[in-house]
């Protein structure tokens, strides 16, 4: 079985078996969440710049959209046959 087939095949059992746009809506909704509540404790602390306490948020959300994303990939490697490359 060539690649094209394989993605194509795996494409097909992930929209039959799972919800991929209501699982990404989640993730990114919880990013949004992070960076909200990132800025809040920041912001909680003591850190009164802007430009830092959003930049650091942006960061903090960044790191947890990435910590999801790995997540998701990973509970759906072992359910799919995921092709290489």
């Amino acid at each position: 079985m060539d690649r094209d087939q394989r993605v194509h095949r795996t494409r097909l059992r992930l929209m039959r078996l799972h919800s991929p746009r209501l699982q990404m809506l989640l993730i990114v909704a919880l990013t949004a969440a992070a960076g909200f509540l990132a800025s809040a404790s920041l912001l909680d602390i003591g850190l009164q710049a802007l430009g830092q306490r959003y930049a650091l948020s942006v960061v903090i959300a960044y790191l947890v959209f990435l910590l999801l994303l790995r997540t998701w990939v990973r509970l759906h490697d072992k359910s799919l046959d995921v092709p290489d490359g």
